[in-house]
C-alpha cells in the first residue's frame, strides 16, 4: 500500500527529471566515463594485486584482489582506517573480491581509490 499513492513531491521530482533526462543522461555518462578511466588506470598500475571486468551497462563491478585476507576484513579495514566504502565480495558469494561502484563524483571517486591504494600499499609492506 505504500506505493499506491506516491507523494506529490515524488511526482514533481519525477516529472522534472523526465523533462531534463537528456542533460541528466549526459552528465551521468560523463561521470561514469571519467571514473572508468580512473579505475582502469588505478587497477592497471596494480595489476599484480588487482583485476576486474569493468561494468558494461551499470555502475557496479567486482574487484578481485590477491591478498590473503577475507573480503569482510579488508572492507572493514578500508572503511574504518581509510574512509573507503567497498562492499565485501563475501556478501555476494565472491570471496577475494570487493564490490566497487563508479557512479560517484569523480573527485570523490579519485580520492577514494587513492586512499584504497594506500591501504593496499600498507598491506603489501606488512607481507
Amino acid at each position: 500500500y505504500i506505493s499506491l499513492s506516491p507523494g506529490k513531491l515524488n511526482d514533481a521530482l519525477a516529472v522534472l527529471a523526465l523533462k531534463h533526462r537528456e542533460a541528466i543522461m549526459r552528465r551521468n555518462a560523463e561521470i561514469i566515463r571519467v571514473n572508468l578511466d580512473l579505475a582502469n588506470q588505478w587497477i592497471n598500475s596494480r595489476s599484480d594485486l588487482l583485476s576486474w571486468k569493468a561494468p558494461r551497462g551499470g555502475l557496479l563491478a567486482m574487484l578481485h584482489y590477491n591478498l590473503d585476507m577475507p573480503s569482510l576484513e579488508l572492507a572493514d579495514k578500508l572503511a574504518t582506517e581509510y574512509s573507503v566504502m567497498l562492499a565485501p565480495g563475501s556478501a555476494f558469494g565472491y570471496e577475494q573480491y570487493l564490490r566497487i561502484g563508479v557512479g560517484q563524483n569523480p573527485a570523490v571517486f579519485k580520492a577514494g581509490i587513492e586512499a584504497a591504494g594506500r591501504c593496499f600499499d600498507d598491506l603489501l609492506k606488512m607481507k
